[in-house]
């Protein structure tokens, strides 16, 4: 909490706590972080028409854009389902055989056995290879059910969190006009709310926080009705000595309206 004006009449303070802006952008991050590098469609085709430049074609499409690697249709050996162990734990991948090399067919290991529709995609490879009769083989990979759900539930949920307690709270108590002012400003819009005064009973500190728990919001001024307003927002730069502060700054309040401390 900042004080911009302190008088006798007026008492203007305002909240800007950088340190859980930065604290809640990390999580929408890592979900975008993860679309990006672990979210995309594959596919791979090959086609004959007769010639020694028959080519075989993978594809894939991600927020980066899209990929592709050509491999001649004479270089193909086949394709299957590598698995491999680490501590216990079983990850596999469909994996395109060619006399260069091992393309992967995606960008990293699924957990877990080996699923039925890699397999069939390998078979559907090695069956095209064995069958020179068969013109064309077309197979496509999609992300799993799981990351897609997680996903889209995860970055949405996030930065909402984010878009919300990214903001600036000014508070504004004022003897001459009677009015405490409580105004947001943040990625959300402008909200500007006004409250009589007289009506302050009480200025408290959240219930439930406690110097060993953080609260984001722990400040809040009652009214007569039992209504709560929020004042204060807390920086976790300063998580250390929050209580503390959230105190001095009830003391402050309680001080200028003349209530009890």
């Amino acid at each position: 909490m900042k004080i911009l004006e302190q008088t006798p009449r007026r008492l203007v303070f305002y909240s800007r706590p950088i340190g859980l802006w930065l604290f809640t952008a990390i999580f929408p991050t890592i979900g975008i972080l993860i679309g990006i590098f672990f979210i995309d469609i594959n596919s791979f085709s090959c086609k004959r028409q007769g010639s020694s430049n028959d080519l075989c074609q993978k594809t894939t499409i991600s927020t980066l854009g899209t990929r592709t690697t050509q491999i001649p249709l004479n270089d193909l050996l086949g394709a299957e389902v590598r698995q491999k162990y680490d501590k216990q734990e079983i990850s596999h991948r469909l994996e395109i055989n060619t006399k260069q090399g091992i393309v992967p067919l995606g960008q990293g290991w699924g957990g877990g056995s080996s699923s039925f529709s890699e397999s069939a995609m390998a078979a559907q490879i090695n069956n095209f290879l064995r069958n020179s009769q068969q013109k064309s083989v077309s197979i496509t990979l999609y992300p799993s059910a799981i990351l897609l759900i997680w996903f889209f539930l995860w970055v949405p949920i996030t930065l909402l969190i984010f878009f919300t307690v990214a903001q600036v709270r000014i508070c504004t108590f004022d003897k001459n006009l009677q009015k405490l002012k409580v105004e947001v400003k943040g990625l959300l819009g402008y909200k500007s709310s006004e409250y009589p005064l007289e009506q302050i009973s009480d200025v408290i500190i959240l219930e439930s926080a406690s110097s060993n728990s953080i609260a984001v919001n722990p400040v809040y001024v009652v009214l007569d009705s039992g209504q709560k307003i929020s004042v204060y927002l807390t920086s976790l730069s300063n998580s250390s000595d929050w209580f503390q502060k959230a105190q001095e700054s009830t003391n402050l309040i309680k001080s200028f309206l003349g209530l009890p401390i």
